[in-house]
């Protein structure tokens, strides 16, 4: 859910927009709003998975999300939109971490949790590809507003199942919450995914860019910031497409529906074309740097093997008396 969402309301946009009545500018927080609020709290959601217990943070943030996701799809306006979006990057931040440590802790043979592992990364790595699918789908046979009741759904099935199937669990190790860590973190993150999407407003010169940037360049760097940044990428490529055809249309300066969807489109593949790049310096950078096998266990000196015979092991009374 957490990875479909994050582009299955991308193809709805425009008739979000257009229901809405809300610019192009506003439309990138859609988005934004999303990755702002994943991204700042994502340590934290973890974290009160431990303190919390896991099966409860993790029905925790499928209740949370499913409300904002119908809180959404029957949005009026665009205030309204943008806050659901919001509450459901917020609890999003919740289930993520809590769905990661189920997994681990709740398949504790290596055969299993390998299975397990290999099946959650297939899922995750199919959600971006088909909430694109699926939000074509919905949005030209249903509604916009389908793309977010979707959810409902799907957060009924994981709940349904993590109630039979899950036990509470928790750390045993209470260490509180640290507080001032929290804030440093989430603000970090905030400033960084801010920076990259104010780029797309304000360019890449502008100073407030580079100041979030800067800011918050202490923080963690995640998926969150990546979704920021090829958003960025899309909305600078998309205004680029518009302008550029601008400049040699004559009968009217208002760019027409089909020039408008050329120009998302064209916004859509750049982006694409930038995560497929950033995906394989990702794959020269980890075939580089690990290793094809495991390093070879520490074997014990040969010296040490002689001196320490089974029969005079840990007798020393015996030892003397072999020597004299």
């Amino acid at each position: 859910m957490v990875v479909l969402d994050a582009t299955i309301v991308n193809i709805a946009l425009p008739s979000a927009q257009h229901a809405l009545h809300f610019s192009n500018t506003d439309r990138q927080w859609v988005i934004t709003a999303y990755a702002l609020a994943f991204g700042s709290l994502l340590l934290l959601g973890g974290r009160l998975a431990d303190l919390l217990g896991r099966k409860a943070m993790f029905l925790a943030g499928l209740a949370g999300f499913a409300v904002a996701s119908a809180v959404g799809g029957a949005a009026t306006n665009f205030a309204m939109l943008v806050t659901a979006r919001a509450c459901q990057g917020a609890f999003g931040a919740l289930l993520a971490p809590a769905a990661l440590s189920l997994l681990t802790t709740t398949f504790t043979g290596s055969r299993d949790r390998g299975k397990a592992f290999g099946v959650f990364g297939a899922i995750a790595g199919a959600g971006g590809g088909i909430g694109l699918l699926v939000g074509g789908l919905l949005t030209q046979y249903a509604s916009w507003r389908a793309c977010l009741e979707v959810n409902l759904v799907f957060a009924a099935l994981a709940g349904t199942g993590a109630v039979l199937l899950l036990r509470q669990q928790q750390d045993r190790q209470q260490h509180g919450l640290d507080l001032p860590g929290v804030l440093a973190e989430g603000g970090a993150m905030f400033c960084i995914v801010y920076g990259f999407s104010n780029a797309a407003t304000h360019s890449w010169q502008s100073p407030d860019t580079w100041g979030f940037l800067a800011a918050g360049s202490a923080g963690q760097v995640g998926g969150s910031i990546g979704t920021s940044l090829l958003n960025s990428v899309a909305a600078t490529a998309t205004a680029a497409y518009l302008t550029a055809s601008s400049l040699h249309a004559t009968a009217s300066s208002r760019p027409t529906p089909a020039l408008t969807e050329l120009a998302q489109v064209h916004g859509y593949t750049t982006a694409f074309w930038w995560a497929a790049g950033i995906f394989a310096g990702g794959a020269v950078t980890a075939g580089l740097l690990f290793r094809l096998a495991p390093p070879p266990r520490p074997t014990a000196p040969a010296t040490a093997r002689k001196h320490t015979s089974p029969r005079h092991r840990g007798h020393p009374a015996a030892t003397a008396t072999s020597h004299q």
